[in-house]
């Protein structure tokens, strides 16, 4: 199922108070939807992700003191288009390679731009950058 791109459709940044001590950041990202939507260049259907990342940044006493919220929309191409979209109706579940592309773009181009707003706002970078993958490390690797 291959990624055709994603759409940046809303970047709100704020802060409202001063790092001075500990803080606590808490990363979200949430699928808001999944809908079918016609691409007339290619004459194809492909499936729209809406989605909303948000990273909130708290004093140590729990009080919010900035916020980074990046909204959009990522569009896949697939030939199961209607399987996937009956399993979301049914169960608000997502194909689990599907996800792991959402999360891996997230991590590609929604922190690099989180970083970007950081550096504008003065807050402290987020974690450095992981990428996913479907597999699991083997019983001997684990070991080591």
């Amino acid at each position: 199922m291959p990624i055709a791109g994603m759409n940046i459709t809303n970047v709100n940044i704020s802060r409202s108070g001063d790092f001075s001590g500990s803080y606590q950041m808490n990363c979200n990202t949430s699928i808001k939807d999944l809908k079918e939507q016609e691409l007339p260049q290619i004459k194809k259907k492909g499936l729209s992700v809406p989605l909303e990342f948000s990273a909130t940044y708290s004093d140590g006493k729990g009080k919010p003191i900035a916020e980074i919220k990046i909204s959009g929309d990522v569009l896949f191409l697939d030939e199961k288009n209607e399987q996937v979209l009956k399993d979301w109706k049914s169960e608000k579940k997502i194909p689990e390679a599907m996800s792991v592309q959402i999360m891996n773009l997230i991590m590609r181009d929604v922190l690099t731009r989180t970083v970007q707003a950081t550096d504008l706002l003065r807050l402290p970078m987020p974690l450095p950058i992981p990428s996913l993958s479907m597999e699991k490390p083997k019983m001997e690797e684990r070991k080591k």
